[in-house]
């Protein structure tokens, strides 16, 4: 359920996430970054195994049990990287290339209260595939299919972009919600 203006709409999940992200990429191709719905509220982090979050603390950074433990909280999945320096890619671009997959985890190193999110490539937790999503907040979540949204770094640190990661079980599915984009973005032609 969804509330607005007073009244109730009732809509699913999926419908409402095609139109949060629909209205996100039309203020984002008018260069308008402040247009647009308001960011939702992130959803909490909850812990324990396959959860893709992931408290240390436990055991020195970086050995085998803390590695252990991320492997546990992560989630298998595959990324859509959704912006590229802060511009919007277009889901035909998106289309072209198939999106990495590894294990998911969200964690704070010392950066609370912010998260960061990191793609493993390999069970051991050691090969990072993607740079950091920084800031990283979990915005929506159904089925499976996750909605990060975070902060791109340059290498040097120095400045920073909006950033969206779309995580789906398989890269399948990842081509499923990309072809319904692309339909969109055809469809506003």
């Amino acid at each position: 359920m969804r509330h607005e203006s007073g009244g109730i709409h009732l809509i699913d999940d999926w419908t409402w996430q095609a139109m949060c992200l629909h209205q996100l990429l039309q203020a984002g191709a008018r260069g308008d970054v402040s247009a647009g719905l308001r960011r939702p509220p992130a959803i909490a982090p909850t812990f324990g195994p396959g959860t893709g979050w992931h408290q240390p603390g436990q055991y020195s950074p970086g050995s085998m049990a803390d590695r252990q433990a991320m492997r546990e909280a992560a989630v298998p999945c595959s990324v859509v990287v959704l912006r590229r320096r802060g511009e919007r890619i277009s889901a035909a671009e998106l289309l072209r290339n198939e999106p990495p997959d590894g294990f998911l985890v969200c964690q704070d190193r010392y950066t609370t209260p912010n998260w960061y999110a990191c793609l493993f490539g390999d069970a051991e937790m050691t090969k990072e595939v993607l740079p950091r999503l920084l800031h990283a907040r979990l915005e929506r979540e159904n089925t499976g299919v996750r909605l990060y949204g975070g902060m791109e770094v340059d290498a040097q640190g120095r400045q920073e972009w909006r950033q969206a990661w779309l995580c789906t079980p398989t890269p399948a599915r990842a081509r499923e919600i990309l072809l319904e984009m692309l339909e969109r973005e055809q469809g506003q032609l």
